[in-house]
């Protein structure tokens, strides 16, 4: 820096031309460009109206600033003593801070609205463009809000839409399910029918089966008894013809017996003669 500033100074006049004129004219434009700059209001944008109230400390800030009057040290350190100090006060001090910081907001609230009331709040803000990005962020929020419910109308339209959507579909299904549940029934029904068929079926079989044997056994009980009177027909036939071949042999023993008796009678009386 130090040679070109040497070499700047020892430079002649006419080749300085070069460098000086281009200069001259930006720091003309410059000029007038920060003029009109400062003329709209824009420079002011960056400073407080002078004429608007300020804001009263809090208790804390209050306290704090009357610590700085007597500690020492950093910034850091000051607030550290400064917060530990606070935190030991008692309720009654502390109250003194927060009464009058009451006082104070109260005689604020006044001043703001006097001054908003007064004009001078609105002209400050048209002074240093304040009212017109207010005016663009205004027109902007509306923009953005209408925007938004428009978005919100067509998400309700659509969650509508969806929502008849998702009805109609569930009540598809409903019926489907129904008729589904229609034709279980059905072919549960029909199956019992053909269950309570095949089970008539059987017990008219099982039936039949039992009248059958029930006439067997019938049968065979009649055929029983008739063999048996058969036999016992058979039997007393047998015993008849016994007690008669018994009775005709008897009757012959008899027979012989007395004619033994006649003829050794006949001897006797023979022998006697």
């Amino acid at each position: 820096m130090t040679a070109a500033a040497k070499k700047w100074r020892e430079m002649p006049s006419p080749d300085k031309e070069k460098y000086e004129a281009p200069a001259k004219v930006a720091k003309e434009k410059y000029d007038e460009a920060m003029k009109a700059y400062v003329d709209s209001g824009k420079k002011d944008a960056w400073k407080r109206d002078p004429e608007r109230p300020k804001r009263p400390l809090t208790p804390w800030m209050n306290f704090i600033q009357e610590h700085r009057q007597s500690a020492s040290g950093s910034v850091t350190e000051v607030v550290k003593s400064g917060a530990a100090k606070w935190k030991n006060l008692s309720d009654i001090e502390k109250k003194g801070y927060e009464v009058g910081y009451a006082e104070a907001k109260e005689k604020y609230a006044q001043a703001m609205k006097a001054y908003k009331d007064s004009g001078k709040a609105a002209a400050w803000e048209e002074k240093v463009g304040i009212a017109k990005v207010k005016a663009k962020k205004t027109s902007k929020d509306l923009k953005a809000k209408e925007k938004k419910m428009k978005a919100k109308e067509q998400a309700k339209l659509k969650k509508e839409k969806d929502k008849g959507k998702a009805a109609k579909a569930k009540a598809v299904a409903k019926a489907k399910k129904a008729k589904e549940a229609e034709k279980a029934k059905k072919a549960k029904e029909t199956e019992k029918a053909i269950k309570a068929k095949d089970a008539d079926k059987v017990k008219k079989a099982k039936e039949a089966e039992k009248v059958k044997k029930a006439k067997a056994a019938a049968k065979a009980k009649d055929a029983k008894i008739k063999t048996a009177k058969a036999m016992k027909a058979k039997a007393a036939k047998a015993t008849k013809t016994a007690k008669a071949t018994k009775a005709a042999k008897a009757t012959k023993a008899a027979k012989a017996t007395k004619a033994i008796k006649a003829v050794k009678a006949v001897k006797a009386k023979a022998a006697k003669a």
